[in-house]
């Protein structure tokens, strides 16, 4: 099993291939102390598309994919990453087959979703920040308030808000309404 480690630093996107049962060897300790907080991409096998003039430099990862991240959690069977050119922030991430991804939101709430599909998209247009998750192919979120069952499910991160914009479902846990399925606390929007 091979790991692929995107240090995500102040000045872009450091690539770090190492085998995955020896130790990261570096002469730079500063360094191995930013990767400890930064995000681990482990997969059975990756690629490395460098693109060219008109095709975006991106990364292939296929095969039992975990994402490791002080925030998030993610499997799935495969996961591509769009790099910017230069130095930037990823625009452009797509996980699919069997996605798990449990993440803890600013507020400090804990979420568990599942799907067939994740996106995340980030965008800066007219100095206007956009950044959403999109999960499709029955996605299921899951709070200490119970589920939420709906096709597509839309998390916009900067808003930090869920969008549920087809006949949600909302499963409460026993004993906040006997059990039953209804509309409870969650917003809609």
């Amino acid at each position: 099993m091979k790991r692929l480690l995107f240090l995500l630093l102040a000045g872009g996107c450091s690539l770090i291939w190492a085998q995955t049962n020896e130790p990261m060897q570096t002469n730079a300790p500063s360094l191995a102390a930013k990767a400890s907080q930064q995000t681990e991409v482990d997969s059975d096998n990756a690629e490395f598309d460098m693109g060219g003039a008109h095709s975006p430099r991106q990364v292939f990862y296929n095969g039992n994919v975990r994402v490791t991240d002080p925030k998030i959690k993610l499997w799935c069977e495969g996961l591509t990453l769009d790099l910017p050119p230069g130095s930037g922030h990823v625009s452009h991430i797509t996980a699919v087959t069997n996605v798990v991804i449990d993440f803890i939101a600013d507020t400090g709430e804990k979420y568990h979703v599942t799907s067939d599909k994740a996106v995340y998209d980030y965008s800066v247009v007219n100095q206007v920040t956009n950044e959403t998750v999109t999960w499709t192919g029955n996605p299921i979120v899951t709070t200490k308030d119970g589920k939420i069952l709906s096709d597509p499910l839309i998390w916009d991160r900067r808003a930090n808000r869920f969008y549920f914009p087809h006949k949600p479902t909302f499963i409460l846990p026993e004993g906040l309404s006997g059990g039953g399925t209804n509309n409870s606390g969650f917003k809609l929007y």
